[in-house]
């Protein structure tokens, strides 16, 4: 992965895989839904990016989140 429009060594990484699951129910023809999702189930924590100033500032991807949805029509 490189982070900035030029090519430099310093500012590469190694590719990176981030996972994410969602299962779910739904009932009343499609009205109802109840769902539990997970993001970035691997929680691998990678640079995904910078800022090129002087102090060479990274970013970091989130980490696991686990939840629960739920959707209803009216």
């Amino acid at each position: 992965m490189n982070f900035f429009l030029y090519d430099s060594a310093e500012f590469r990484s190694k590719p990176f895989l981030e996972g994410g699951v969602r299962v779910g129910y739904n009932w009343d023809f499609g009205k109802r839904e109840v769902a539990l999702y997970g993001r970035n189930i691997t929680n691998k924590k990678v640079i995904t990016g910078g800022i090129d100033f002087n102090n060479r500032t990274a970013f970091v991807n989130d980490p696991r989140i686990i939840g629960v949805e739920f959707r209803a029509e009216l």
